[in-house]
């Protein structure tokens, strides 16, 4: 049985964990140990599957305890997610293949990785679409170039699907007259998160705002959203959930579809967009910016996903409020 280690730093039900989850899921036969710096409280979230280990290993140790599991067992592939100096730490550890991942697509914070490592001695560098891979093509040297692979995240298409429970908002819509928006991400400016709660307030009062938000122990950006949604006016119909699982996620898209609803995306740099395709998987609509990355240019209102311009929080009310029906 191949093995594959991956290293990220937090383990939280958000992205990483989605893409790892995935591969595992298409890849029954292969055997994937998953370590992190922190739990985020995703340590659980790969519970079902019985090709995936978990370590949660603390920074000061990581290095070490890396370096002696690489020598102990074979791995096929050692790929690290954003942590470049780790990365240089294990060049010549072990014999198998060192790729680097890049799951953003903040061009910065790529070019402040790539100085970091030591490029020549990495085999791969892996982005996970075709966009992603055009952006780096034109902004990086031929030597980076050279090794840049797309591989595409995948979606569970069991999880998130047009048919399974889709009961898990009664108790926020009521009497069936609201429209649910629903939200997903990490409470940073780089994901829209007050952008969507200014979207909810240019909207009629049938229409209320959830958001499902990856575990936060910082209590000050669940106050400044808090404060947010005060300031807006918007205290009767804000809602927000936290650290769901997959399986629940998908139920709530469902229900918000079966309502109505719209899955809004504000965020403002995308290197992939999973949520975006998990909420049309499940049959509800879209409206969102356009990211500086295009990754979702192929999208249409034929397949339910309607955009508007980078930042403009009046269209995007706009294209919700003139295709709601």
């Amino acid at each position: 049985m191949k093995r594959k280690l991956i290293v990220y730093p937090n383990c939280s039900k958000g992205g990483v964990t989605t893409v790892i989850r995935n591969r595992a899921a298409a890849e029954p036969n292969k055997q994937y140990v998953a370590v992190f710096h922190n739990d985020r409280g995703g340590r659980f979230a790969f519970d079902d599957l019985p090709n995936v280990q978990v370590r949660i290993i603390p920074p000061e140790k990581i290095e070490s305890y890396l370096k002696g599991l690489i020598s102990s067992y074979y791995f096929d592939e050692i790929s690290i997610l954003h942590l470049p100096r780790l990365a240089n730490a294990l060049i010549g550890v072990g014999r198998g293949k060192l790729t680097v991942e890049f799951h953003t697509s903040a061009l910065g914070w790529i070019m402040s990785e790539l100085e970091q490592l030591n490029v020549d001695e990495i085999s791969e560098f892996v982005v996970p679409s075709p966009q992603m891979y055009q952006l780096l093509q034109e902004s990086v040297e031929p030597r980076i170039v050279e090794k840049l692979v797309v591989r595409p995240n995948q979606l569970n298409n069991q999880i998130f699907a047009s048919s399974g429970p889709a009961d898990r908002l009664s108790a926020i819509l009521g009497d069936g007259n609201k429209v649910p928006l629903v939200w997903i991400g990490r409470l940073e400016w780089l994901k829209g998160d007050v952008d969507f709660l200014r979207v909810a307030a240019l909207l009629p009062e049938n229409y209320v705002a959830v958001m499902m938000i990856s575990l936060e122990n910082d209590a000050a950006k669940i106050e400044r959203l808090l404060n947010e949604v005060n300031a807006l006016g918007l205290q009767d119909r804000f809602y927000f959930l936290m650290d769901l699982p997959q399986t629940e996620v998908a139920a709530i898209l469902r229900a918000v579809r079966d309502a109505g609803g719209w899955f809004i995306s504000t965020s403002y740099i995308e290197s992939f967009g999973y949520a975006v395709f998990e909420a049309l998987s499940t049959g509800l609509r879209v409206a969102g910016y356009r990211p500086k990355v295009p990754v979702w240019d192929h999208l249409s209102p034929e397949d339910g996903a309607f955009f508007g311009e980078l930042g403009d929080i009046e269209e995007l009310a706009k294209v919700v409020r003139l295709n709601s029906s």
